[in-house]
């Protein structure tokens, strides 16, 4: 993103990889610095628990990814944290 008056330079997105590949967390932010997307990936696959954020930084989605496949529980939640919807991938 670019400077901000209030905050400065901010990333967009961090990730880590290894021998090329994205392995472990990466996070991405809205132009408040904000963390709004974390998405765990294992040799450049999806794996384990992905948690998308609304802008106040509460949990709005959450999902369950096996090799870069959806398998588990998809859970969308109301603003005060209730479960608003629960669906199963496999």
């Amino acid at each position: 993103y670019p400077p901000h008056a209030v905050f400065g330079k901010r990333k967009a997105q961090e990730a880590s990889y290894v021998h090329g590949s994205l392995d472990g967390e990466m996070c991405e932010f809205n132009e408040a610095g904000t963390k709004i997307v974390s998405i765990f990936y294992k040799n450049g696959k999806r794996e384990g628990l992905a948690t998308f954020y609304n802008d106040d930084g509460g949990v709005e989605m959450t999902a369950q990814f096996d090799e870069a496949k959806q398998n588990g529980p998809m859970i969308h939640y109301f603003p005060n944290g209730a479960v608003k919807s629960n669906v199963s991938y496999k």
